[in-house]
């Protein structure tokens, strides 16, 4: 897997530090629990620090109360059945497209003759 971004690079080396820090570990030895507890706790931490880094979080939210906006709750289910309609529109749209002109024109598909 190549990674071009820096970000990317930065999020696999934290993932690859803390990984390495648990395979140092002997595996015959009984891993502490309180030590477990706190290496996950760092790590969810971290992983929430660069969340918030990356998607930029505070300034969304201080952009959505600057604009006075609302978030409104839409049912799921109705807007899976609208996101499928529209889908289903631009696919037979599509389909159409080709069907009547697409590739008889150059005789790719209707070669027929």
């Amino acid at each position: 897997m190549v990674c071009r971004s820096a970000t990317a690079r930065i999020f696999l080396a934290i993932i690859g530090f803390h990984v390495l820090q648990l395979a140092i570990l002997e595996q015959d030895e009984d891993i502490p629990h309180m030590e477990v507890k706190n290496w996950a706790l760092k790590f969810g931490v971290d992983l929430w620090e660069y969340g918030k880094m990356m998607t930029k979080m505070n300034e969304l939210q201080r952009k959505y109360h600057d604009a006075d906006m609302d978030v409104v709750r839409k049912d799921g289910l109705i807007l899976i059945r609208e996101m499928a309609t529209e889908v289903k529109n631009m696919m037979d749209f599509k389909i159409s497209a080709v069907k009547n002109n697409g590739f008889r024109r150059t005789g790719s598909i209707d070669s027929k003759g």
